[in-house]
C-alpha cells in the first residue's frame, strides 16, 4: 500500500534545505525509489496561501481552500500507485496556540481530502531558547524593527511562547487531532539537534531516517543574505544593534553575521541572549520538557499510535530516543 509522508516543519528546523534537497532530488526519488516529491514552490504552490494566506497576501482564505485541494488532489491522480512527500511547515505554528489548532484543523482536512489512506507525519523540535534566539534574528534578516531587543520580543509574546513552545502538549495536541482521521495516521517526532549532529548533515538525515533512502544528497544552505552587498547587511544589523542589541559586543555581532553572510542561525546564544535571560527562558519549560522527556522515554508507543494505528513504533528513534533527548535537553534540565 502506498503511502503519503508529510513534514510539517516546525519552523526554523531546516526546512527549506529539506525542501531544497527533495527538488533538487525529485526525479532520482520517482525514477529509482518509486517515490513523488509534491513540490511547494513548482507543483502544488497554492497551499502554502491556503496555510498562511495573510504572509502571501491572501486574506480570502474560503476562495483559495478549494483551489489549493483541488491542485494536490488533481496531481495524486496523475502520479498512480506511488509513495510519495510532501514537505510543508505552514502546517505547524510556534508563536501562537490558536494558530497551532488552526493549522491542525487544515492537515486534518487535507488527509481527509488526499487519495492516500496511509500517513506519515515527521515533525522536529529545536530547543525552545535557541529556537527564539533564531526567530528574533530571522525578524532582523527581514528587517523587521517592531521589537526594540530580544527582550522585549519575548516580552510583548510571552504568553504565547510558553502556550505553543510547550512541546508536551503540542505533540499531544497533533496527536489528538489527526486522531479523528478515518485513515491510518502515525505521528513521528524528531529533535533537531539529532538531526544537525548527524555525521553528513539535516539533509542527509531527512533522506536516511524520514525517506529510507539511499540517495546521498549535498548539504543544502538557506541563502539568508539581505542584499547584494555586506555593506547592506551591516547597515542594518547597525540600526539593529543601536535599537536594542545591548547585552552583545556590536562589533563582535556584527562582524559574526557577515562572517557567515547569514547562511547559519545557530549562532551562539550569547549573540543575543545574556546569561540571565537565557536562564529566564529555560526555566520557563524546564516542566513541561522534563513531562515531555518522560513521555517519550517511558511510553513511546503511545505517543505515536493514534486510534487507527495501534502497531505503529517509532522505528527511527526508538532505538537511540534515550541518548538523542538526554542531549536535546541537557541545557533544559540542568
Amino acid at each position: 500500500m502506498s503511502k503519503l509522508i508529510i513534514h510539517i516543519g516546525t519552523h526554523k528546523t531546516g526546512t527549506t534545505s529539506i525542501q531544497n534537497a527533495l527538488d533538487e532530488h525529485q526525479y532520482e526519488l520517482f525514477n529509482n525509489e518509486n517515490m513523488f516529491v509534491f513540490s511547494r514552490e513548482s507543483n502544488v504552490p497554492k497551499i502554502k496561501y491556503w496555510l498562511y494566506p495573510e504572509w502571501y497576501g491572501n486574506s480570502d482564505v474560503n476562495s483559495i481552500e478549494p483551489i489549493a485541494l483541488k491542485e494536490f488532489i488533481d496531481l495524486e491522480k496523475d502520479i498512480g500507485n506511488c509513495n510519495a512527500v510532501y514537505s510543508e511547515e505552514n502546517f505547524s505554528d510556534e508563536v501562537s496556540v490558536v494558530e497551532q489548532k488552526k493549522k491542525l484543523d487544515k492537515l486534518l482536512l487535507f488527509i481527509n481530502e488526499s487519495k492516500y489512506n496511509e500517513f506519515e507525519i515527521h515533525v522536529f523540535f529545536r530547543e525552545q531558547a535557541e529556537l527564539i534566539n533564531s526567530i528574533y534574528l530571522q525578524r532582523i534578516r527581514n528587517r523587521s524593527y517592531n521589537y526594540s531587543s530580544i527582550e522585549d520580543f519575548i516580552k510583548f509574546n510571552d504568553t504565547d511562547f510558553i502556550e505553543a513552545l510547550d512541546w508536551n502538549k503540542y505533540l499531544d495536541l497533533i496527536n489528538n487531532k489527526l486522531s479523528l482521521s478515518n485513515k491510518k495516521v502515525i505521528v513521528i517526532p524528531h529533535l533537531y539537534h539529532d538531526a544537525c549532529a548527524h555525521s553528513e548533515g539535516m539533509v542527509k538525515y531527512f533522506f536516511e531516517r524520514v525517506l529510507n533512502s539511499k540517495i546521498q544528497p549535498s548539504n543544502f544552505y538557506e541563502n539568508k543574505k539581505l542584499g547584494n552587498s555586506k555593506n547592506v547587511v551591516l547597515e542594518l544589523l547597525s540600526l539593529a544593534a543601536s535599537r536594542g542589541v545591548s547585552t552583545v559586543n556590536i562589533g563582535w555581532f556584527k562582524e559574526s553575521i557577515i562572517n557567515t553572510c547569514l547562511k547559519d542561525d545557530n549562532l551562539p546564544l550569547e549573540a543575543v541572549f545574556s546569561d540571565k535571560l537565557k536562564t529566564k527562558v529555560t526555566k520557563k519549560f524546564r516542566r513541561s520538557n522534563s513531562m515531555f522527556l518522560n513521555k517519550l522515554e517511558n511510553d513511546t508507543s503511545d505517543l505515536v499510535e493514534n486510534t487507527y494505528t495501534k502497531k505503529a513504533i517509532l522505528i527511527n528513534c526508538k532505538l537511540k530516543l534515550k541518548t538523542y533527548l538526554m542531549k536535546f535537553f541537557t541545557n533544559t534540565l540542568t
